[in-house]
């Protein structure tokens, strides 16, 4: 499957670890290698559980892309074989040589040193103070030091060591503690656009892999369970393109649209704020992506009442609890793994948008 699309960046990370040996240590470093490349503005935030903390063996890597808020992205699937080897072919960001990826499309990858030290250039916001409180409350604290949540193989005499840090979790984790992760205050965020969790099981099979799958903002979206390697196609309204969200400094008179603001050059060249709004396309209800965005943005800026904002929770905690049922179909019948998450994803979908459309 191809991801429409992961743009790598700066990116922040939190792992877990514990009895690390070669075939954990791999996932790990393409985890910091794809989610802690300083390049510039831009980010992604990602968690790995080691298969050791975990209430089911599995090993856990997820990952949310932070770009900007109402920015369509796709998700769809390319069966193997549809592109021959060195067949250049268009992807989100240009031209895509297939030889040069992995079916798995995560991002490019980058070299390392034997030397790495993570995080130490990164002040301890809110993000990460309340990260080490959702991991272990008793532990955590207010002010955390970098040696609360470094992840190292570079001891303080500089020599090379096995890698290691200081975070801790209080109980074995399930998926569901992942989902949780991305309701964060700070983590979760109108600013994501896509994020993905991996469970690879310890088994080599054509079903060792599950992928869950929300769209925008992940603490106020529904994952979607998916085996990447039996799934030939997606749910039609991942693969829609629209037109771009548009920034208009009126208050529109009709539509769907929240407040916001956009920086813009004035007549000296300077880069100020301008106060405005951000109107959706109008046919946001065809797309998962600008569904779940329209959601978001009226829940964080719209004029939502306490009781209409806890109709939305308790709507997407409802979905979100069948999805995991999805899951045990899937292990069930995983020859209809296709048909049975693309109906998961119209269903979250369709409650979605009467979700909108009843509080918008």
């Amino acid at each position: 499957m191809q991801y429409n699309a992961f743009r790598q960046t700066q990116g922040r990370m939190v792992a877990i670890m514990a009895h690390l040996n070669a075939k954990k240590l791999f996932p790990l470093f393409l985890a910091l290698a794809l989610c802690l490349t300083s390049v510039n503005a831009l980010a992604c935030t990602a968690v790995y559980v080691g298969s050791d903390l975990t209430a089911d063996g599995t090993t856990m890597f997820a990952r949310s892309e932070d770009i900007s808020n109402s920015y369509n992205k796709l998700f769809y699937a390319i069966p193997a074989g549809v592109h021959t080897a060195g067949e250049v072919y268009n992807g989100c960001y240009g031209e895509v040589n297939p030889t040069n990826h992995r079916h798995v499309r995560l991002g490019k990858r980058h070299r390392r040193g034997h030397a790495a030290s993570y995080n130490a250039d990164q002040g301890v916001g809110s993000r990460m103070v309340n990260a080490l409180k959702y991991f272990n409350a008793a532990t955590a604290k207010e002010e955390p030091d970098y040696a609360d949540f470094t992840i190292s193989n570079v001891a303080a005499d500089g020599s090379i060591v096995p890698m290691y840090t200081n975070i801790t979790l209080d109980h074995a984790w399930s998926v569901a503690d992942v989902v949780g992760y991305y309701h964060i205050a700070g983590i979760g965020s109108t600013r994501n656009l896509e994020t993905h969790i991996f469970q690879v099981a310890k088994e080599d099979s054509i079903t060792d892999t599950v992928e869950w799958v929300a769209m925008d903002d992940a603490a106020l979206s529904v994952f979607v369970p998916y085996y990447p390697m039996l799934t030939t196609d997606t749910y039609a309204g991942y693969q829609l393109s629209t037109a771009a969200a548009d920034f208009v400094e009126a208050q529109p008179e009709s539509g769907v649209y929240y407040a916001t603001t956009k920086n813009k050059r004035n007549e000296n060249g300077e880069r100020v704020k301008v106060e405005g709004f951000c109107v959706l396309p109008e046919n946001w209800a065809d797309s998962v992506y600008w569904t779940m965005d329209t959601l978001s943005n009226l829940y964080e800026f719209g004029t939502l009442t306490d009781e209409e904002k806890a109709q939305v929770e308790t709507t997407l905690a409802d979905l979100q609890a069948e999805c995991y049922e999805v899951y045990n179909q899937l292990k069930a019948d995983p020859d209809n793994a296709t048909a049975i998450s693309a109906a998961a994803a119209q269903k979250v979908h369709e409650a979605c948008v009467a979700l909108v459309n009843s509080v918008k």
